[in-house]
């Protein structure tokens, strides 16, 4: 009975997302890594509105190293591998050209980009990258 429940659950969860870009095989990977479906879904002027209606806690910053209060501060911008600033410079990038967003950590950005992004980074793949 408890395994019949199971296997319903997980067919529900993992078929709530075949229509999306993200297969079901990678669904915990969805809360870092915004698709363009998702974007053209949103009601948004720019990709910073986007960003803050899709994945708000994206654009905070844990005050104590990752252990205090949530603060307004944030990640760093980097699109198509070449960084761009801070978080409100998303307002200058068109929607429309933005195929996917993605939040790297900070240990790991820290490792790709080198330190100064303790708060990690936005990845924006453009079209133009492809």
């Amino acid at each position: 009975m408890v395994r019949t429940a199971l296997a319903a659950l997980a067919a529900i969860v993992f078929g709530c997302y075949a229509g999306n870009e993200v297969r079901s095989a990678s669904v915990p990977n969805a809360r870092t890594l915004i698709t363009r479906t998702e974007l053209q879904q949103v009601a948004a002027v720019d990709l910073l509105e986007a960003v803050r209606s899709l994945r708000p806690l994206w654009l905070m910053a844990r005050a104590g190293g990752g252990r205090g209060a949530l603060v307004p501060a944030g990640p760093r911008i980097v699109v198509d591998n070449v960084p761009y600033g801070g978080r409100e410079r998303l307002r200058e990038l068109p929607l429309d050209h933005v195929v996917a967003v993605r939040f790297i950590s900070g240990i790991d950005a820290t490792t790709r980009w080198g330190t100064g992004v303790p708060f990690g980074v936005i990845e924006v793949i453009t079209a133009s990258r492809r």
